[in-house]
């Protein structure tokens, strides 16, 4: 229980913040941790709404191609370490129907070099 309260921090520290140290209350403390933060729809909805916002490039250089190719390959392999996709929902198309404002902006940009994901040509 030691452990667990040290290792956690912010809002995830004060879920347990009221248990006493002792190891009679770790298994209550991580069904706590979880019950709050083991949303798999929210991390999926989260994980695309990062993904789609990412910013478009103002001066476009490989540097900052490479980053964002990063960034966005991390966004994808977390999504797959989440098991997501398959079975009739896709979480890019759930998710895209919640945030559509998100790909309005993205189309209606028109100077950017990225829009979508996709290098403008």
């Amino acid at each position: 229980m030691h452990y667990l309260k040290k290792s956690l921090v912010g809002d995830a520290k004060e879920v347990i913040e009221t248990l006493k140290v002792c190891d009679e209350n770790y298994d209550q403390a991580w069904e706590k941790v979880q019950e709050r933060y083991d949303n798999k729809s929210a991390i999926v909805n989260s994980l695309v709404k990062k993904f789609i916002s990412v910013p478009s490039f103002s001066n476009p250089s490989v540097r900052g191609v490479l980053k964002t190719q990063g960034l966005l390959a991390g966004i994808v392999e977390s999504l797959e370490n989440l098991g997501v996709g398959g079975k009739g929902k896709d979480p890019w198309v759930v998710s895209l129907q919640r945030f559509p404002f998100l790909i309005h902006r993205r189309i209606c940009c028109r100077n950017s070099v990225l829009c979508l994901g996709r290098v403008a040509m």
